[in-house]
């Protein structure tokens, strides 16, 4: 037979040691070997500030008592089923964490869960407690129950009801528990009911609030207040928010949820002083905890005190309308109230993304600041749009860079990179949360247009992004840009009705570049000249196509032009009879065994060692370098030889 390992012979601190490592289960069974150990273990817990534990109660048909540390959970339930009697389970994660649970037989379960509960608290010296009272399950030993719980705790911080009606059980609860923090009702309670609070908590959740009536809310004494399937009139919402307005009630209350009972009649709620906030301006609070808080829109009602509630009427997951409303002191610096050659001053130092946040304020700084950036020549901006999987904004200055990228990844929201080079280039990148990224991009693009005067303006569109969504993005951008000096089009799947949509309703200026796909069919109308066209993916463009395209540079990639449509279009471009305004074409050569083709018309072979001065005809004069010679080319890009022709007057 195995002797007992002799611990208490061991000295104090070896004792320490050994308890330490035990799972809180261990240190409970412990304990129940001898008077002696329980004082030992006793002391050790309750002296050692560093062991904090979390207690919670609850009163469920398993009745369980569980323990929560910082890399430990101990749970143990009360069974009145021996054949569940010592279950137990045990797991351990990778970062350390150990779980326990375990089933104990009880003939009386009650009885037994407060035998345990008893033992944990006299071992245990807990950071929080917490209860939950199920109160149909022992309806007859509630009394009991609170009883006990009401002997072994001065205070729990969180109390949770759940079950049938019990008016009376919860009442009895909360004149003899002293509840500090957090009082959850998930109960059904009758429409008598009165609800008494002495102290104000932080939080109260009623789930079933149809008991509540206008006396009651405005006693709930709490910074949180959420509150479901209430019978408040929209009238009665009114009435609080005015008490509230004049200081008579709710003084501590930081937030509040509530259902609207009539969403057809919402001005009822609003028939007092308030202030419709436009939904891109945003405010920064500060609230009774000192913390900072971001306010977008919404609508404000301002406190005899000086504090300003921010309140929201929307639906919620289950299509309910419902109010909120957010209680802060609004944050402002008087930079208004200076004189205005000085909020230029502190204007003009400010980077983009200082300046766009700056316009969201109020109204009038949004004024202040568009006059300023679009009166100063000296501020010269250019803008880029990109319709991705993150839809992004970015606004280029002559020494500062700012890119705001949408994103529908919570984790994403408002991070932030910067960047100061040593050439004095400031470079700002910012992540902004949507639920709807392109209804979030639509709104930060319609505030960037307002307030920055854009030399350049630049789109890349990639169409398979949004597909759905394409028409109402390209109509957007033209209600915002009377022009673009460059156009892209990405993606992989064939777009051809947005593409002809976008060049239909989008002025481009100076450059387009196509990289998705586009059916053989396609037909490309280009009104104006322009500087540069590209094209990736050329396969659907034909001879009709290329002879009508107008750019100064033509570069085109995939094509299936032949050798003889080559010699075709030069014999055109001879006669004058197209591309007058050419000056470089890049083309890829789908025959390189039968070049002659090409050059089945007059020309001149110029010997290589031999460079010309020429004029451009764009007219800016230069001299041909040692590679490009010639007026017409050739040269391998990969496995692809490339046709390149370019355009001059020769000096005489």
């Amino acid at each position: 037979m195995n002797k007992p390992f002799p611990l208490l012979k061991l000295p104090r601190l070896i004792q320490e040691e050994i308890l330490l490592t035990m799972r809180p289960f261990e240190l409970i069974q412990f304990s129940m070997t001898s008077s002696k150990l329980k004082g030992i273990l006793k002391n050790l817990l309750r002296a050692r500030v560093d062991l904090k534990y979390k207690f919670e109660v609850n009163t469920d048909r398993e009745p369980k008592i569980t323990i929560i540390g910082s890399d430990t959970f101990f749970d143990c339930r009360l069974t009145s089923n021996k054949g569940r009697s010592k279950k137990t389970e045990y797991f351990e994660d990778p970062d350390g964490f150990n779980a326990d649970r375990i089933w104990m037989y009880s003939k009386n379960v009650i009885m037994g869960w407060m035998r345990l509960f008893k033992i944990v608290t006299e071992l245990f010296n807990f950071q929080r407690h917490a209860v939950v009272l199920c109160l149909g399950t022992f309806p007859d030993q509630n009394k009991t129950i609170i009883d006990f719980i009401g002997s072994q705790l001065t205070s729990v911080h969180s109390c949770r009801f759940y079950g049938v009606i019990a008016d009376r059980d919860v009442e009895y609860a909360l004149k003899n528990i002293n509840v500090t923090e957090f009082l959850n009702f998930k109960c059904e309670i009758r429409h008598n009911f009165q609800l008494y609070i002495p102290n104000t908590l932080e939080k109260i959740c009623i789930s079933e609030g149809n008991w509540l009536n206008y006396n009651q809310l405005i006693q709930l004494k709490a910074s949180e207040v959420e509150i479901s399937e209430s019978e408040i009139t929209n009238v009665e919402l009114n009435l609080f928010l005015i008490s509230w307005m004049m200081s008579e009630c709710h003084q501590d209350l930081e937030y509040l949820e509530i259902p609207v009972k009539d969403p057809e009649t919402l001005d009822a709620i609003f028939n007092l002083p308030h202030e419709h906030i436009n939904d891109d301006v945003i405010r920064q609070g500060r609230t009774f905890k000192n913390e900072i808080v971001d306010l977008e829109g919404g609508i404000d009602i301002k406190r005899n005190d000086g504090a300003t509630a921010t309140i929201f009427v929307e639906k919620n997951e289950d299509d309910q309308m419902i109010l909120e409303m957010f209680v802060t002191y609004l944050i402002s610096f008087p930079l208004l109230k200076l004189p205005r050659l000085a909020i230029d001053e502190i204007l003009i130092t400010m980077r983009p993304f200082e300046l766009i946040q700056f316009s969201k304020t109020s109204s009038k700084s949004r004024i202040i600041l568009k006059y300023l950036l679009r009166a100063r020549v000296n501020f010269k901006y250019r803008l880029l749009v990109n319709i991705s999987n993150e839809p992004r904004i970015t606004v280029l200055g002559s020494d500062t860079y700012f890119g705001c990228i949408l994103t529908s990844d919570k984790s994403e929201s408002e991070k932030t990179e910067y960047v100061e080079d040593a050439h004095g280039l400031k470079a700002d990148r910012i992540w902004m949360y949507s639920e709807n990224v392109i209804m979030g991009w639509m709104k930060l693009f319609k505030i960037v247009m307002e307030l920055f005067n854009f030399q350049h303006r630049a789109v890349t569109l990639c169409l398979d992004t949004f597909p759905d969504q394409n028409k109402t993005i390209i109509d957007l951008i033209r209600s915002q840009l009377s022009f673009a000096h460059f156009f892209g089009f990405d993606g992989k799947i064939v777009a051809d009705q947005d593409v002809e949509y976008a060049l239909k309703n989008i002025n481009v200026t100076e450059y387009l570049d196509f990289k998705g796909e586009i059916h053989d069919n396609f037909q490309l109308h280009i009104a104006n000249t322009l500087e540069k066209i590209t094209v990736s993916d050329g396969n659907w463009l034909n001879y009709n196509q290329l002879i009508q395209f107008k750019a100064y540079e033509v570069e085109i990639k995939g094509s299936k032009i032949t050798n003889v449509e080559l010699n075709a279009f030069l014999i055109s471009w001879m006669t004058s009879d197209t591309h007058q305004d050419l000056v470089h074409l890049e083309i890829p050569v789908n025959d390189p065994d039968h070049v002659e083709a090409i050059f089945n018309l007059p020309h001149e072979i110029i010997d290589r060692d031999v460079i010309r001065h020429v004029l451009e005809m764009k007219h800016s004069a230069f001299e041909v370098d040692l590679i490009s010679r010639e007026t017409i080319y050739f040269k391998m890009d990969g496995d692809q030889l490339m046709f390149n022709m370019i355009v001059f007057a020769l000096f005489v």
